[in-house]
């Protein structure tokens, strides 16, 4: 008697720790794993690795029926791409079983590091939280109709004055002579090794580098020389008479006193 008791009670036992086991899976999925803080870090981490079909599978049914597979793959790579996304770094801010999820980002892309912070509604759908999914997920205040692209701006150096407030060095353009090979004929090098005091072999050796096209111009070695020794209204005279060659210009950083100082010393 006493034996089938001891069997029944460990018999008992053994079906609550059972029961308690499942208790607590189904505890983690529905508080845990699929709270909406974590679903949200998901998604992010999804759109590091560029898996765009996953980030979509988060959406909510009404999301999806606002743009399709196809739609979101192609609007989120051309972003992330476009931007050349690195790294995704996101915390949520909020607790992470609300359905508002509060959360920061920072970004290293093409354009150096990107942070905002941003905030996200998520609905409950079969027992798992979804995404109620619109562009500003991907940025703050990105709309619908709104493109996302990388341009770099080159900024301008600034002029230097002395204390009397005279130019020491300025911005300016100057005329680079040279080649465009496509435009030569057989006379092109003797005439241009003639009239600019160069040998011909100085001249081809510019002319037979490896990047250069028919279309390509060809800064020549007579720029500087120019600058040294032949005065602007010679140059002009020069490209007039030398018909193939070319002028192109440039931005040059001119110091001003360069030529006196070299005089002093």
């Amino acid at each position: 008697m006493e034996d089938r008791r001891s069997i029944a009670k460990k018999a008992a036992i053994g079906v609550a720790l059972v029961i308690a086991a499942a208790g607590a899976v189904l505890f983690y999925k529905n508080n845990i794993a699929m709270n909406p803080g974590d679903t949200l870090l998901k998604y992010m981490s999804y759109a590091e690795d560029g898996k765009y079909e996953k980030m979509y599978d988060l959406l909510n049914e009404e999301s999806q029926k606002s743009i399709s597979k196809e739609e979101f793959i192609k609007r989120n790579k051309n972003i992330y791409k476009g931007i050349g996304v690195q790294t995704i770094d996101a915390d949520v801010t909020s607790k992470k079983r609300s359905t508002t999820v509060t959360y920061h980002v920072k970004m290293q892309t093409n354009a150096g590091i990107i942070a905002y912070n941003n905030r996200t509604d998520f609905v409950k759908e079969n027992h798992r939280y979804r995404i109620d999914w619109d562009d500003s997920v991907i940025f703050p205040q990105l709309g619908a109709e709104d493109k996302v692209r990388v341009k770099t701006l080159y900024a301008k150096r600034g002029r230097i004055k002395d204390a009397q407030g005279n130019a020491l060095a300025v911005q300016g353009k100057i005329y680079s002579v040279g080649f465009v090979p496509g435009k030569m004929d057989g006379n092109s090098v003797k005439l241009a090794a003639k009239k600019l005091g160069l040998s011909k072999e100085e001249i081809q050796k510019k002319l037979d580098q490896k990047w250069v096209t028919d279309d390509s111009f060809v800064p020549s070695l007579f720029q500087q020389k120019l600058g040294e020794s032949i005065h602007l209204e010679r140059q002009q005279h020069i490209l007039s008479v030398i018909c193939k060659m070319a002028k192109e210009k440039q931005d040059l950083r001119n110091y001003m006193m360069s030529s006196f100082l070299a005089r002093m010393a």
